[in-house]
C-alpha cells in the first residue's frame, strides 16, 4: 500500500512587512497579537494546510506554544475576525479560521503534490484552487480517516463490553476484574473529585455501569498498554495536578478525551503533560531567583 500524501506543508512565506490589517490588531492588541497569527498560521499550514478549526484545543494549544491564557487568545482571535484578518463569514458559518491569504499561498505551494483533500464550503470566494484537488464534504473535512477509524474501532469495543457484561450487574469489583485495578480505582477517584468540583457539569452519579466511568477506565488502560506511558510516573502524578489546575481542571471532566488528537497532531495527555511540566519547570524557576535575590540582599552591604 502506498503511503499517503501529505496534507499540510513543511514551510511557508513570511511577508517581509504587514498590511494594515495587521498592523492595527498589533496596535489594539499588543506584539502578542502578532505571536498569536504567526502560531496559528504554523497550525493551518502543517495540518489541512488552507484552514483550522477554532475550538478549545486551539486556544490550548497556543497555551503551550506561546504562553497565552485561552480568555487572550480567544479575545485576539475576535479581533482578527473583526478586521477581517480571518474570513468572518466562514468563520460564522462553518467555525473555521482561514483568509483569501492563506489559501492562495497553500494552493500554490500544494500543485506539487499528487493530491489534497479540499472541502469546496470552505474556500474564500475567488481563490484558485490547483489541478490535484479533490473535493470532500463537510463531514469528511472535518475528521481524517484515522480519526474515523478510531472512532469505528471504539464503537465496536463498546458493542463487545456491553456483550461481555450485562450493564445491570456491572459492580466496581467487576470492572477491577476487567481492568487493572489501579485504573478503576484512580478513574474513580478522579471521577468523584471532578464532581465535586463542578456538580453542574457532571450531575450524574458516579457509577461502574455509567459510559463515563467506563470510557475513563479504557483511556487509562490505552494510555498505558498502547500508548506506553508510564501509569505510577507519568500519568498518575500529571492527572492529579491537572485537578488542581484552575484552567485544566474545567478541560478534562472525563478522561475520555484524553486520546483525542489535537489540531497539532498530539494527544490531548501529550499536550496537558507538556503544558503542565513547563509551568512546574517555570514556577520553580522563579522560586529559584527569588531566593538567589533574597540571598543576595541578605549578604550585601
Amino acid at each position: 500500500m502506498g503511503r499517503s500524501t501529505k496534507q499540510g506543508i513543511e514551510y511557508y512565506p513570511l511577508d517581509t512587512s504587514f498590511d494594515q490589517k495587521i498592523q492595527m490588531l498589533i496596535l489594539e492588541k499588543g506584539p502578542v497579537a502578532l505571536a498569536v497569527l504567526v502560531t496559528i498560521w504554523q497550525l493551518i499550514y502543517g495540518d489541512e494546510g488552507y484552514f483550522t478549526h477554532y475550538s478549545e484545543d486551539l486556544l490550548l494549544l497556543l497555551k503551550q506554544r506561546i504562553l497565552v491564557e485561552p480568555p487572550q487568545g480567544e479575545d485576539i482571535i475576535k479581533a482578527a475576525l473583526d478586521r477581517n484578518i480571518f474570513d468572518k463569514p466562514l468563520f460564522s458559518e462553518h467555525n473555521i479560521l482561514t483568509s483569501r491569504a492563506i489559501q492562495k499561498r497553500y494552493f500554490i505551494a500544494a500543485k506539487r503534490k499528487k493530491e489534497i483533500i479540499v472541502c469546496k464550503n470552505y474556500l474564500c470566494s475567488g481563490v484558485i484552487v490547483c489541478e490535484n484537488v479533490i473535493y470532500n464534504t463537510i463531514d469528511g473535512c472535518k475528521k481524517t480517516t484515522k480519526e474515523k477509524e478510531k472512532e469505528k474501532e471504539k464503537e465496536e469495543e463498546k458493542e463487545e463490553e456491553k456483550k461481555d457484561i450485562p450493564p445491570t450487574i456491572i459492580t466496581w469489583s467487576v470492572l477491577k476484574e476487567k481492568y487493572l485495578p489501579k485504573y478503576v480505582s484512580f478513574a474513580r477517584w478522579f471521577l468523584l473529585k471532578q464532581k465535586e468540583q463542578f456538580p453542574n457539569q457532571i450531575k450524574e452519579e458516579i457509577r461502574p455501569g455509567y459510559s463515563r466511568v467506563k470510557d475513563s477506565i479504557d483511556v487509562l488502560d490505552k494510555l498505558c498498554r498502547i500508548d506506553k506511558f508510564n501509569f505510577e510516573k507519568e500519568v498518575e502524578p500529571i492527572l492529579k495536578k491537572a485537578t488542581d489546575d484552575p484552567f485544566w481542571a474545567k478541560q478534562i471532566l472525563s478522561l475520555a478525551s484524553l486520546r483525542n488528537k489535537s489540531p497539532n497532531g498530539e494527544i490531548k495527555f501529550v499536550n496537558l503533560t507538556n503544558t503542565l511540566s513547563s509551568e512546574t519547570k517555570k514556577a520553580k524557576s522563579n522560586v529559584t531567583i527569588g531566593y538567589l535575590n533574597k540571598t543576595k540582599s541578605k549578604y550585601s552591604c
